[in-house]
């Protein structure tokens, strides 16, 4: 699984988690009396103290929490969605087409992209033919040989 995606599922949950309680959330709910206090377990009953609890949907400290949680991970993630680190996606194998024609043109455009990022240190050879490079792979790729072993 790649970084945007564990952090797309991240911020999915945590913004569930501000709707509707997790598991152990509901548990706890599910055994605390709000009228008497009591938080029961089995045979176990233990008095909670005399301050009412916040219901799970009026918890403003915890909204803010998981509200500020999910911003800070888009925001501090957010470079993979732009270029020059996006163009990186072309490397992942299962996002390749399986259609020959559109293989052919797959990654082109990044390629490109990542050629002109790093041409400071890419040598006037390396520059010139990495697109070709790039279809020499894709097409090794196609015919079954393992891109490890290039």
């Amino acid at each position: 699984m790649e970084v945007p995606d564990i952090i797309k599922s991240t911020t999915v949950e945590l913004t569930l988690i501000m709707e509707e309680p997790g598991r152990q959330t509901f548990t706890f709910y599910d055994h605390y009396d709000q009228e008497t206090g009591d938080l029961t377990h089995g045979d176990h009953v233990m008095k909670l103290s005399v301050q009412r609890l916040t219901t799970y949907k009026e918890d403003n400290d915890k909204s803010t929490l998981l509200k500020q949680t999910v911003t800070y991970l888009e925001v501090r993630f957010m470079d993979f969605n732009e270029k020059p680190l996006k163009c990186f996606d072309v490397f992942n194998l299962n996002k390749w087409p399986t259609n020959d024609t559109e293989l052919v043109r797959h990654g082109r455009d990044d390629i490109k992209e990542l050629t002109e990022h790093y041409i400071d240190i890419l040598s006037d050879t390396e520059h010139s033919s990495m697109l070709r490079e790039w279809t020499i792979i894709k097409r090794k790729k196609t015919n079954g040989i393992n891109c490890h072993d290039l």
